[in-house]
């Protein structure tokens, strides 16, 4: 699994559309789509259930979101972590 495409099927999922997901990271509605399409082969099961008015999670698409919630979060924090304490792991 590549958390690039984690990433992306959480922005999609927090948008709740390809289109806008795609739209927020700055990437085209294809590439967004693709990466997936690449998500859902590397899971074995399909994230998203695509209607007219968007998409909305399956059970295996909630359980992958939840998990990147989390995974981002302590990505995050670990970024907030490093940055607070950068004088005393630089030597600076």
């Amino acid at each position: 699994m590549n958390l690039f495409h984690l990433e992306q099927f959480y922005e999609v999922a927090k948008a709740g559309s390809v289109s806008l997901g795609a739209k927020r990271l700055r990437i085209s509605q294809p590439a967004v789509s693709k990466s997936i399409r690449l998500l859902e082969e590397a899971l074995g099961a399909k994230v998203f259930n695509r209607t007219a008015r968007g998409v909305q999670l399956t059970p295996a698409g909630q359980i992958a979101f939840d998990h990147a919630s989390r995974i981002f979060s302590e990505a995050r924090a670990l970024q907030d972590k490093i940055h607070g304490h950068r004088s005393e792991l630089t030597g600076d």
